[in-house]
């Protein structure tokens, strides 16, 4: 998954494991989102550059780590070679003690600066050249019992170990200058990204909060809406109803009531069948009339039934 995924599905939606994501719509979102994309990939940009130059500072194999090992390790091995070839000849006693302790400050001097090199602030490099002086003063001193062509090599190999001594300094003091910009570069990057990421939760969460408030308005309105169309429905079929009811009912009744008064004797009444309905209930009707008509006219009475 990319880094900045969420980024992207603020802006374009998308889908993972967790479910599907929706592309907002609010203008401060998308502008604020867009911000921290790119802050996102400024501090992934700082991180690997930061790895890069701790990895450069912290490696070995520079020709001047080369000549260092090289020197130290050549100085060592002359020095035990003449303490062990002229270690039964009393007469070079002095020589032999002072390639003893020549071993000594350049074992010691080798320690603290690779304590320098790996960053303790305690040790100063100005201290270890005074103390590899020791060491070269102690080779020389040896040349007063020893030939020249024994001590001169390791003289000359001294003289490489300090100079290679200074040149790892150099660089290690460049490369902490380098190192401290980067992490400077890298904690910027960090405190704008965390920035920009607590602004953008905070607009998301007040969007969020605005769209549910808005939706809910939306429910309550709905709700009114129906509410207010199934009473206007319900209205509608009782008027509706009360209407047919007395339009249907008071023509039926009104036959009702000249039936009766037709059984009662009165034979002047018109029973009106075209106000029925026409429909099976006024047929209906219409027929329960018809045995009044043909008894009525057979007397040659006033009855009549129109339809």
């Amino acid at each position: 998954m990319r880094p900045y995924f969420y980024c992207d599905a603020i802006l374009t939606g998308g889908t993972n494991d967790e479910g599907t994501f929706y592309a907002s719509t609010d203008p401060q979102v998308i502008e604020k989102t867009r911000r921290l994309k790119a802050s996102v990939e400024k501090f992934i940009q700082s991180a690997r550059t930061r790895y890069e130059t701790r990895i450069s500072s912290a490696g070995t194999g520079s020709q001047a780590d080369q000549d260092f090992d090289e020197s130290y390790e050549a100085i060592i091995q002359r020095l035990d070679g003449l303490i062990s070839s002229h270690g039964s000849d009393a007469k070079k006693l002095s020589s032999l003690m002072a390639a003893g302790s020549a071993k000594f400050h350049l074992a010691d001097n080798h320690l603290f600066f690779e304590e320098l090199l790996s960053g303790d602030d305690s040790v100063k490099f100005d201290d270890i050249l005074q103390g590899l002086d020791i060491p070269k003063k102690e080779v020389v001193a040896m040349k007063v019992h020893m030939d020249s062509s024994d001590i001169d090599p390791i003289l000359s190999n001294i003289d490489t170990f300090i100079a290679s001594a200074k040149t790892r300094n150099a660089n290690n003091a460049t490369q902490s200058a380098a190192g401290s910009e980067v992490d400077e570069t890298f904690d910027s990057e960090y405190d704008a990204f965390i920035t920009l990421a607590d602004e953008a939760e905070s607009l998301i969460q007040d969007d969020m909060s605005a769209n549910l408030a808005t939706l809910q308005a939306h429910i309550r309105t709905s709700g009114i809406i129906i509410t207010g169309i199934v009473i206007a429905a319900v209205t509608g079929a009782v008027f509706i109803g009360l209407i047919f009811s007395r339009l249907v009912g008071g023509a039926f009744n009104k036959c009702l009531n000249q039936a009766n008064q037709i059984s009662e004797g009165n034979l002047t009444q018109t029973i009106d069948v075209s106000i029925l309905p026409k429909d099976e209930t006024g047929t209906l009707a219409g027929r329960c009339a018809q045995p009044y008509d043909r008894e009525f006219k057979g007397l040659g009475r006033g009855h009549e039934i129109r339809g």
